[in-house]
């Protein structure tokens, strides 16, 4: 443990020489294969109970309604206050409807939304995270530069994930000290309906995550409202 410990501090510096000194993406991918540990090096990924998802949009908010119906404690992170008071409508009329056709009940929705909660500071937001999903727009730029917080200020055990649909992922990974960890959770619009999660790993998406992260989603996508 400590051997491994060391060794993500030494890449972190790493990768914070990279990003001061150049914008390359070869740079970044020329070290990527460093993470590859022997598997006695590995942390072991401790069983999800809290689930972070950026973004507030149409993507966020249904992702973090299905997680919070699957179970887990959600926090849906937005930097305007607005638009976290307007996804958490949106969810709650969306389980409405899901009375109304006798898949839920009231009690039901009640628990669903008492496992969500909201932050407009991404730090904050990380901070008890097992896995983070960045939902946010499609803007290379923006992810690369949420990812590099989500990177600084999650739990090293913590799983990051994106939502993209273009991006590379080993690009995206390429920003983070942890690019073992980083993997795509493509979900389809509207996500509380469609029956479908596609995986993306990067060139150095551990075998152990993409795992975890494919039978999350088998697991999820039984809780989609047919």
């Amino acid at each position: 443990m400590i051997i491994y410990t060391l060794y993500i501090f030494l890449l972190k510096t790493l990768f914070c020489i990279i990003n001061i000194f150049s914008e390359s993406y070869l740079i970044s991918i020329l070290v990527l294969p460093l993470i590859k540990l022997p598997l006695c090096f590995q942390i072991k990924i401790k069983e999800m109970r809290h689930i972070t998802v950026i973004g507030g949009g149409t993507m966020g908010n249904g992702i973090a309604q299905v997680m919070a119906t699957f179970g887990y404690e959600v926090t849906l992170c937005d930097i305007s206050a607005d638009a976290l008071e307007k996804a958490i409508k949106t969810i709650s009329g969306s389980l409405d409807r899901m009375i109304k056709k006798e898949i839920i009940s009231e009690t039901d929705k009640s628990t669903i939304l008492a496992r969500l909660s909201t932050n407009t500071d991404l730090p904050s937001a990380l901070k008890n995270a097992d896995l983070a999903i960045e939902a946010a727009t499609e803007n290379e730029a923006v992810k690369i530069n949420i990812f590099k917080t989500m990177d600084q200020h999650a739990p090293d055990n913590c799983i990051l994930a994106t939502n993209t649909s273009s991006i590379s992922i080993t690009k995206i990974a390429g920003n983070t000290s942890r690019p073992d960890k980083v993997i795509g959770m493509h979900f389809m619009n509207p996500v509380p309906v469609m029956t479908l999660v596609e995986i993306i790993r990067g060139y150095s998406t551990s075998d152990e995550v993409c795992n975890v992260i494919t039978e999350l989603s088998k697991k999820s996508i039984k809780y989609h409202w047919k």
